[in-house]
């Protein structure tokens, strides 16, 4: 072993963080900013390697990939592709900061409700901007906050692509 001085102002904590919502939410925008990085190949984090890093530091190990993020769960809310927009954000309302949503190939981080808007934190590439007719596809490339009725890249809300949130205990 290596003797070193760890500051005051390191942001250190011996075994597991306590499992609050705050240090949920202060674990997730940690990350806030950071590079998307499919895979992690280089320096960046990809949506599912987003999530698992943050629930590691309550002892909870996610698997690697979103499909399996998705099943790793008992307490799971299935979400039918016969729900409407409104019954999709009754389900939402019942959820608590730190959830996480999944959709095909991509994870989500439930943060809370502001006003009559859902929010959500995760890494991903991009969204879409309806101009007339036409999806113009907005890059975005890094972990950033977003409302959940934020279109994907063919001009759907995110929202109703989700098929299960999870929330842990």
């Amino acid at each position: 072993f290596i003797e070193e001085k760890i500051g005051k102002s390191m942001n250190v904590h011996l075994g597991y963080l306590p499992y609050t919502t705050y240090n949920i939410i202060t674990q997730a925008f940690k990350f806030q900013g950071f590079p998307y990085d499919w895979g992690d190949k280089y320096s960046g984090r990809d949506c599912s390697s987003f999530t698992s890093s943050i629930y590691r530091s309550f002892g909870i190990y996610l698997p690697r990939n979103t499909d399996q993020q998705e099943i790793s769960s008992d307490n799971i809310i299935k979400f039918t592709a016969g729900q409407s927009f409104d019954q999709r954000i009754e389900t939402i309302d019942r959820l608590n900061p730190g959830a996480l949503f999944f959709m095909p190939g991509h994870t989500m981080m439930y943060l809370g409700k502001s006003g009559d808007k859902h929010y959500m934190i995760h890494a991903f590439l991009g969204y879409g901007i309806k101009n007339n007719n036409t999806i113009n596809f907005q890059p975005v490339y890094q972990v950033a906050v977003t409302t959940v009725d934020l279109l994907n890249s063919k001009g759907i809300p995110y929202l109703n692509e989700f098929t299960s949130v999870i929330e842990f205990q």
